[in-house]
């Protein structure tokens, strides 16, 4: 760099050294200040997020839960509730197996929808509670194989 400044005129140097510390200097901010600054507002407006979310969920701990309700087929067995409202979302259930309070379900090309739906409809409406469930994509788009483990809710 020492023989190119000496190629210079002497205004052209005097230039170059005067404006290499400010070309410095706005890398510096362009570089390293400015995205510094972004990161540091954007982790703000989450922790301001965060922070309402979190007084949001203890105000509702603090409220006192409301007494459940009995629905509609909560003195059938749990088998029969099962079937009834897979029937009555158009859904083919391809084996039951009982292991012990619960049963574990197997559904097979089912579509996506139908089962989210259902399983809502039986959280809701039947008071079935979903264990565990483990989906597997089909090749017909919108379709899945299912194996749920429900239990009745207490």
């Amino acid at each position: 760099m020492r023989r190119w400044l000496d190629n210079l005129s002497g205004r052209e140097r005097t230039l170059v050294l005067a404006l290499l510390p400010l070309a410095v200097i706005a890398m510096g901010y362009l570089g390293l200040w400015q995205p510094v600054q972004a990161a540091r507002a954007a982790y703000r407006v989450d922790i301001g997020a965060y922070a309402q979310l979190s007084a949001t969920v203890a105000a509702m701990q603090a409220q006192p839960a409301l007494p459940r309700t009995a629905t509609a087929g909560e003195g059938l067995p749990l088998s029969t509730r099962i079937t009834q409202s897979a029937e009555a979302a158009g859904l083919q259930l391809r084996r039951l197996e009982p292991e012990g309070d619960r049963i574990a379900v197997t559904l097979d090309n089912a579509a996506y929808a139908s089962v989210i739906l259902w399983l809502s409809d039986l959280e809701v409406g039947q008071s079935v509670l979903l264990v565990q469930i483990d989906l597997d994509r089909r090749v017909a788009p919108g379709t899945v194989s299912a194996r749920l483990l429900l239990e009745a809710m207490r």
